[in-house]
């Protein structure tokens, strides 16, 4: 095995560790935190002799509804934190860390394309040629065919045919490329269509792109425990405080 599949092999087990530790993570916390309102309403039920009672007024029916309401909420956030980036902030995430598979496609992509440029092709080609070609909607197509748009030198007329070759099911695909991206990722892959060797600067982005993945999965198991608290104390703790409040008030 080369040195470049050995870090492709060690960046997959990166990226495929992480995100199970962190989708563990993330819902244990969504079942224990959830089960917290629901284990002290059935407490508070049994033991309590006034919550029997509580319950059954209007008010008492109110708070529970409320409670039910908050807690039903917490679940739903707390699940969605188990999910890629494992933040509270998703869209201000790249798409590679939102599509962790995608960026790790990605990476493939660039090697492979600079394979194809080392043998003469050109660079838009060798990434439309390295991109999945069995499927025109594979996230990973479509990102290098939005690249070819962002980069290569062309007319209005050829960029308005270029942009119709992206796909029509994507709409608005080339402007979502470049937002979804980071910032760095376009400033140092536009290089490759200016300078003389354009491997060496796809070499250094799959190298960077490499970087950024696995430092972004080093960080999920701890930004989903992080970000856990959020809905805790938003949902949980107010659904537990309903509770507290139908019974001894």
């Amino acid at each position: 095995m080369d040195i470049e599949a050995e870090r492709e092999d060690r960046l997959a087990r990166v990226l495929s560790g992480a995100r199970r530790e962190a989708t563990v993570e993330g819902r244990i916390a969504a079942v224990s935190l959830t089960l917290l309102p629901v284990l002290v309403g059935v407490v508070l039920v049994t033991f309590e002799p006034n919550a029997q009672e509580a319950i059954q007024t209007d008010t008492g029916i109110s708070l529970l509804l409320g409670a039910s309401a908050l807690t039903v909420l917490g679940a739903v956030w707390l699940w969605q934190l188990a999910k890629p980036p494992f933040g509270l902030r998703p869209g201000r995430c790249s798409i590679f860390e939102r599509q962790p598979q995608t960026g790790y496609e990605m990476s493939l992509i660039l090697r492979r394309a600079t394979e194809y440029a080392d043998d003469g092709m050109e660079v838009a080609d060798a990434l439309l040629k390295a991109a999945p070609s069995d499927d025109e909607q594979h996230p990973a197509r479509v990102l290098a065919l939005a690249l070819r748009v962002l980069h290569e030198p062309a007319t209005s007329s050829d960029r308005t045919t270029k942009e119709e070759q992206v796909g029509s099911g994507n709409d608005g695909s080339i402007d979502a490329a470049r937002e979804a991206l980071p910032p760095w990722f376009l400033d140092e892959l536009h290089p490759a269509w200016t300078e003389r060797d354009p491997q060496e600067t796809l070499k250094r982005v799959t190298a960077r792109l490499a970087e950024e993945l696995e430092g972004a999965a080093q960080r999920w198991p701890t930004r989903v425990r992080v970000a856990a608290l959020v809905p805790f104390f938003v949902c949980i703790v107010p659904a537990v405080g309903l509770l507290a409040v139908l019974v001894f008030s």
